[in-house]
């Protein structure tokens, strides 16, 4: 699970150190994509933890 999330986040790891080092433009679609990936990690994380509560209760 950790990998997929290392690997999940790359592109916007790569996007900062690319503005910070490189003066990449900040540009929208840099937004929605960082906010895609985002939320997508925390639905997987969010259900990864149901299912690991309902797992110990029952």
């Amino acid at each position: 699970m950790k990998t997929s999330l290392s690997m999940n986040l790359m592109p916007v790891l790569v996007f900062m150190i690319s503005y910070l080092f490189l003066d990449e433009r900040f540009e929208l679609y840099h937004l929605w994509g960082t906010l895609l990936i985002l939320s997508g990690l925390l639905i997987v994380q969010f259900r990864s933890l149901i299912k690991m509560y309902r797992g110990k209760k029952g």
